[in-house]
């Protein structure tokens, strides 16, 4: 009985996908494959989704652009000039060897570009694939993995529907991508999301609500709310809850009342049940609702930090009365997926950013890409220039190579033989060279959040004790 996985075990192993014409060639194969089949996967994804046309498309194109930023990462020069370096006696300290093999295992909010936002960099760092599906009876993972499987040599990938993949299974180096969360604590050269991690926004007291209602109304409601980047908790200023509301009141009427599509009766019924609960049980009160999702405001702390992680269409906002209390509110959460900040102060931002236990933070924005995206691992930071959440960097190791003197060989060498005196006592004399004295900044160059506030108090009070004496002075010259 043939082990499981033998076949890209030993593609692996024989290193297949090494040459980097090969592998831009696979994936060129792939993205042709793809648009060559634009029309069955757009189908496949609304009938399996029932998003909009709009979303099905941006999926879709933020699939194809992810594999064409793959193929366009693979440099051919650069990489045989580090095949090469040695052998053109030159030191090669940055070269890297794929790892082997990549198990992914996608989410399903936006199954299509999860997948590729993984498989795609997996194989322009020159690995072979495993993709572990659910069984399902979606059309669009069947659609799609056939169509990979049709695309790419057979020995590059392999789909399974295993319940459990084990490393033996595997047996060989290889980098798990898990994509939908790990109950187990995971290696650290494994990709694991955190997909139940909370997602935040804070809305500061001098933010344009207007901005912020439509962008966080616009996360809470596309994808019918299955993004694990859609705000699942808006903390806003008390001073400006009501105008806020208001705001956001107009821009979901539209999406409430027109959903464009069947909504999932399962989804409505959590919808339904979570804001009867608020409203019957005295938590809050229901701002606006329709078939198409709901706005919640919690005046209830505890019912604030105590509902779960939201996917489906509730926008639930909870008003807090100054930053160290939305600071405090958001930090009991764990620590979050993403924090969206809405003011117009930098340096309020800042402090908000810098005290927020968050794996990224955005100020004034909420990239639409992001909703599309899997949770981001914590080994990778967030790059907004990048449609994907994983570099090709991530599925290699290093692998430096020298051929020139190490930089410290003059020092140490024949120190392991029959090293001199006068040779101990230089190395004595470097060992012993005392560091530079610490420069500190010269102070007022920066200027705190806080900080900002006591100058702006105190020139006021200065002008006023100038303008005072000024008149004191004007007035006894003229009794004078």
């Amino acid at each position: 009985m043939a082990k499981p996985f033998s076949s890209v075990r030993s593609a692996a192993i024989d290193g297949r996908a090494c040459n980097p014409y090969y592998r831009k060639t696979q994936l060129k194969k792939l993205h042709d494959k793809l648009v060559d089949n634009t029309i069955e996967i757009q189908s496949a994804i609304k009938q399996d989704t029932g998003y909009r046309p709009a979303e099905i498309h941006a999926e879709y194109w933020l699939a194809l652009q992810c594999l064409a930023d793959s193929y366009n990462s693979v440099d051919t020069a650069r990489d045989l000039d580090a095949e090469y370096a040695i052998a053109n006696q030159k030191d090669a300290p940055n070269a890297r060897e794929p790892v082997g093999i990549v198990l992914i295992e996608p989410a399903t909010h936006a199954f299509v570009f999860s997948l590729i936002s993984a498989l795609g960099p997996a194989l322009a760092a020159g690995n072979c694939v495993i993709v572990r599906a659910e069984q399902t009876m979606l059309q669009t993972p069947r659609l799609v993995l056939g169509l990979i499987e049709e695309a790419l040599d057979r020995d590059l990938i392999q789909v399974t529907n295993a319940k459990e993949i084990s490393d033996a299974d595997i047996n060989h180096r290889h980098v798990r991508v898990l994509q939908n969360g790990s109950p187990s604590v995971p290696l650290a050269s494994h990709l694991v999301s955190r997909p139940d991690a909370r997602v935040v926004a804070l809305v500061e007291r001098d933010a344009n609500v207007h901005t912020a209602a439509e962008l966080l109304v616009g996360a809470r409601f596309g994808l019918r709310g299955k993004s694990p980047y859609a705000p699942d908790l808006v903390l806003v200023n008390e001073w400006v809850v009501e105008d806020f509301l208001a705001a956001v009141a107009q821009c979901s009427a539209r999406l409430i009342t027109n959903t464009n599509g069947p909504v999932p009766v399962a989804g409505t019924r959590m919808t339904d049940r979570f804001a009867d609960n608020v409203s019957e049980k005295g938590l809050g009160r229901i701002v606006t609702s329709g078939t198409g999702g709901t706005v919640l405001e919690l005046t209830d702390r505890a019912s604030a930090l105590a509902h779960p992680k939201l996917r489906e269409r509730s926008l639930v906002v909870h008003a807090v009365s100054s930053v160290d209390d939305a600071i405090n509110v958001s930090n009991s959460l764990g620590r979050l997926a993403a924090a969206y900040v809405f003011t117009t102060q930098p340096g309020a931002a800042k402090y908000i950013c810098q005290f927020l236990d968050s794996g990224v933070s955005f100020v004034n924005q909420l990239p639409t890409s992001l909703l599309f995206s899997p949770v981001a691992p914590e080994q990778k930071a967030i790059d907004l220039d990048s449609l994907s959440p994983y570099d090709p960097v991530l599925f290699t190791s290093p692998k430096p190579q020298y051929i020139s003197t190490l930089r410290w060989s003059w020092l140490l060498d024949g120190v392991l033989l029959e090293p001199s005196a006068a040779q101990v006592a230089k190395i004595e004399r470097e060992a012993t060279v005392r560091l530079p004295e610490v420069q500190r900044l010269k102070k007022g160059h920066d200027v705190g959040f806080f900080d900002q506030g006591i100058i702006t108090g105190g020139i006021l009070v200065l002008s006023t004790l100038v303008t005072c004496a000024g008149f004191l002075v004007y007035y006894t010259r003229v009794r004078l």
